[in-house]
């Protein structure tokens, strides 16, 4: 993935990863971000993984080619990690808290697949109150300074520009006039 941001001279993030077996949980806050995911770049490597991200604070707009949805505070987001997307994210800070599924864990028909990438699902209400619930419980039980010995816990990211941990590699690139 490529990441882009207005602000690359003096970006920061923060990002946790949270290890639940096969699954990646990942509490994350950061600026201003175009979020880029190439046919080129899903041929380089390709995880093979589904991504849901709760918004926490901020706004994203994320485009699949056609189709294309706004996302708010306590709304959904879902991603294949083996089709083409962009997010362009508001001024920030951006606060969310994201899990990756193994495919493998999650055999899905792609025509169902299709159903469910890009669309909009409230954080607030049915079964979506009760994922809310469960990732920011499990971000907050999972932070700095808090014992849980139920959770492998990964190394935390904490950065700017071109920062690199075992399991993070972020590099921010400034967007450019032509």
């Amino acid at each position: 993935m490529r990441l882009d941001s207005e602000r690359a001279a003096n970006f920061r993030a923060h990002q946790r990863l949270i290890g639940l077996g096969a699954v990646s949980v990942w509490p994350a806050t950061f600026e201003q971000l175009v979020f880029l995911r190439t046919p080129r770049l899903i041929r380089q490597s390709d995880p093979e993984v589904y991504h849901v991200s709760l918004m926490l604070r901020g706004e994203a707009v994320a485009s699949w080619g056609r189709q294309e949805n706004s996302y708010r505070p306590f709304d959904f987001h879902t991603n294949d990690s083996s089709r083409p997307y962009e997010i362009w994210t508001g001024q920030g800070p951006i606060s969310s808290v994201g899990i990756e599924v193994p495919k493998a864990l999650l055999p899905l028909p792609g025509s169902r697949v299709d159903q469910v990438i890009g669309r909009h699902m409230s954080g607030r209400e049915g079964i979506g109150a009760l994922l809310t619930q469960f990732l920011t419980r499990l971000a907050a039980d999972t932070g700095p300074g808090q014992a849980n010995p139920s959770t492998r816990r990964k190394p935390t990211w904490s950065g700017s520009s071109s920062t690199t941990s075992p399991t993070v590699t972020a590099t921010v690139t400034a967007n450019r006039s032509p």
